[in-house]
């Protein structure tokens, strides 16, 4: 047992001292024993074992304060002041808790000497007849069945100790490995945050930077040519609305202005580059892509992406396969990205991975809704539904 457990189990022994009146109840079962003794001991005109009674009596009476000495006198004492048969409950009532409540050696020596007095009958010039055999077995048997439920009580509740010890250092791994777990989210959470904004960039200024041109030309071309400036102001508010609809999806997200170098948005038309990629590391990937293909905006082509990148990734790093299918579907009002694998069915989550973590939150900012999970038998699918509509404003991924 390790020397930390063995600790707690030492903390978790109950405490020996008993209440006054397991006390009280201890000396009244003393004074019940050792007072018939002592008088019969008296009538038989035997001072001297009268005296040992009493003593024995009196160490009874405190018998669980310390055992062992009242075992010692028990012993040495009432086999001279009452009859053996009597006086072996005295040492073996003692016997029984030095077994409950010393260790293992220790109460094997008490049991030894509480077999000392069974010599007495050999050794006292008596002949083994029916009684003296009899006797001798109940000197032996008597210790023997008190040390044992001494004993079988010590390792009951040093094993009750031991559980509750376990059950509490599992309770505060539980604990510290949930906290750990939060922590670990949190952090995951705040970087895909971080990368979020950083992409979101990218879109908010091609946003702006079309409404600035277009707002321009508007200007210019607008007394000479005003079918083209209500074209461009036409442009105006679409990009107008669309950058609005990124930034009351955003606000609820992104707590900070995070500034970066500027990053390369992709989009499903750079799924052939992203599949090759993958066969490079080992992987090959069919690619299906059913429906009517069409321009989606760039927020929602981004996240598209990500979610067939992040899916990818997690092929090759932890399905210990060398296949993939991605299936892609343009559906009149949604998109749904579906990638399996015929690997063995585990997840970067499984790992300790945060991969998934970002793939949800990019879907939910497009209502929508994504699923990872393995196959039934064998392999893994990841599979998300990503609303569509002209009348659905974009958000950056």
């Amino acid at each position: 047992m390790p020397a930390d457990l063995r600790a707690s189990v030492a903390r978790s022994l109950p405490a020996h001292r008993r209440p006054a009146l397991w006390r009280l109840l201890d000396r009244l079962v003393a004074v019940v024993y050792g007072l018939p003794l002592t008088a019969y001991a008296l009538v038989q005109d035997r001072p001297a074992a009268a005296v040992g009674m009493v003593a024995v009596t009196a160490a009874l009476a405190e018998r669980r304060r310390c055992p062992i000495v009242v075992l010692a006198v028990s012993v040495v004492l009432a086999p001279f002041s009452a009859p053996l048969w009597v006086g072996c409950t005295s040492w073996a009532s003692a016997l029984y808790l030095v077994a409950e409540r010393r260790r293992l050696r220790v109460s094997l020596a008490a049991l030894a000497v509480a077999l000392l007095p069974a010599a007495v009958v050999p050794l006292g010039g008596s002949r083994l007849d029916a009684a003296g055999l009899s006797l001798l077995v109940l000197l032996l048997l008597v210790p023997v069945a008190a040390w044992t439920v001494g004993r079988a009580v010590w390792q009951k509740r040093r094993y009750a100790a031991a559980v509750r010890a376990r059950h509490a250092a599992a309770d505060a791994a539980h604990r510290e490995q949930a906290r750990r777990a939060v922590a670990e989210a949190e952090r995951a959470v705040a970087q895909e945050r971080l990368r979020l904004a950083r992409e979101l960039h990218d879109v908010i200024s091609h946003t702006l930077s079309v409404v600035t041109v277009q707002a321009s030309f508007g200007s210019l071309v607008f007394a000479d040519r005003p079918e083209l400036a209500r074209e461009a102001l036409t442009v105006v508010e679409t990009a107008g609305r669309e950058a609005s609809g990124q930034l009351r999806r955003l606000l609820g997200v992104l707590r900070n202005d995070v500034g970066a170098d500027r990053l390369l948005a992709p989009g499903l038309g750079g799924l052939d580059r992203l599949v090759a990629d993958t066969a490079r590391a080992g992987v090959t990937v069919g690619v299906c892509v059913t429906g009517d293909p069409r321009a989606l905006p760039p927020g929602l082509d981004l996240t598209a992406y990500r979610i067939v990148q992040e899916a990818l990734t997690n092929i090759v790093r932890h399905a210990n396969t060398t296949a993939g299918t991605v299936i892609v579907h343009y559906g009149p009002d949604e998109l749904t990205i579906e990638v399996t694998d015929p690997g063995r069915g585990t997840s970067a989550a499984e790992g300790g991975g945060h991969g998934l973590v970002g793939m949800r939150e990019r879907v939910a900012l497009h209502d929508g809704r994504v699923t990872a999970a393995p196959l039934p038998g064998r392999g893994f699918r990841v599979f998300a539904r990503l609303p569509l509509g002209p009348g659905r404003a974009d958000v950056a991924a």
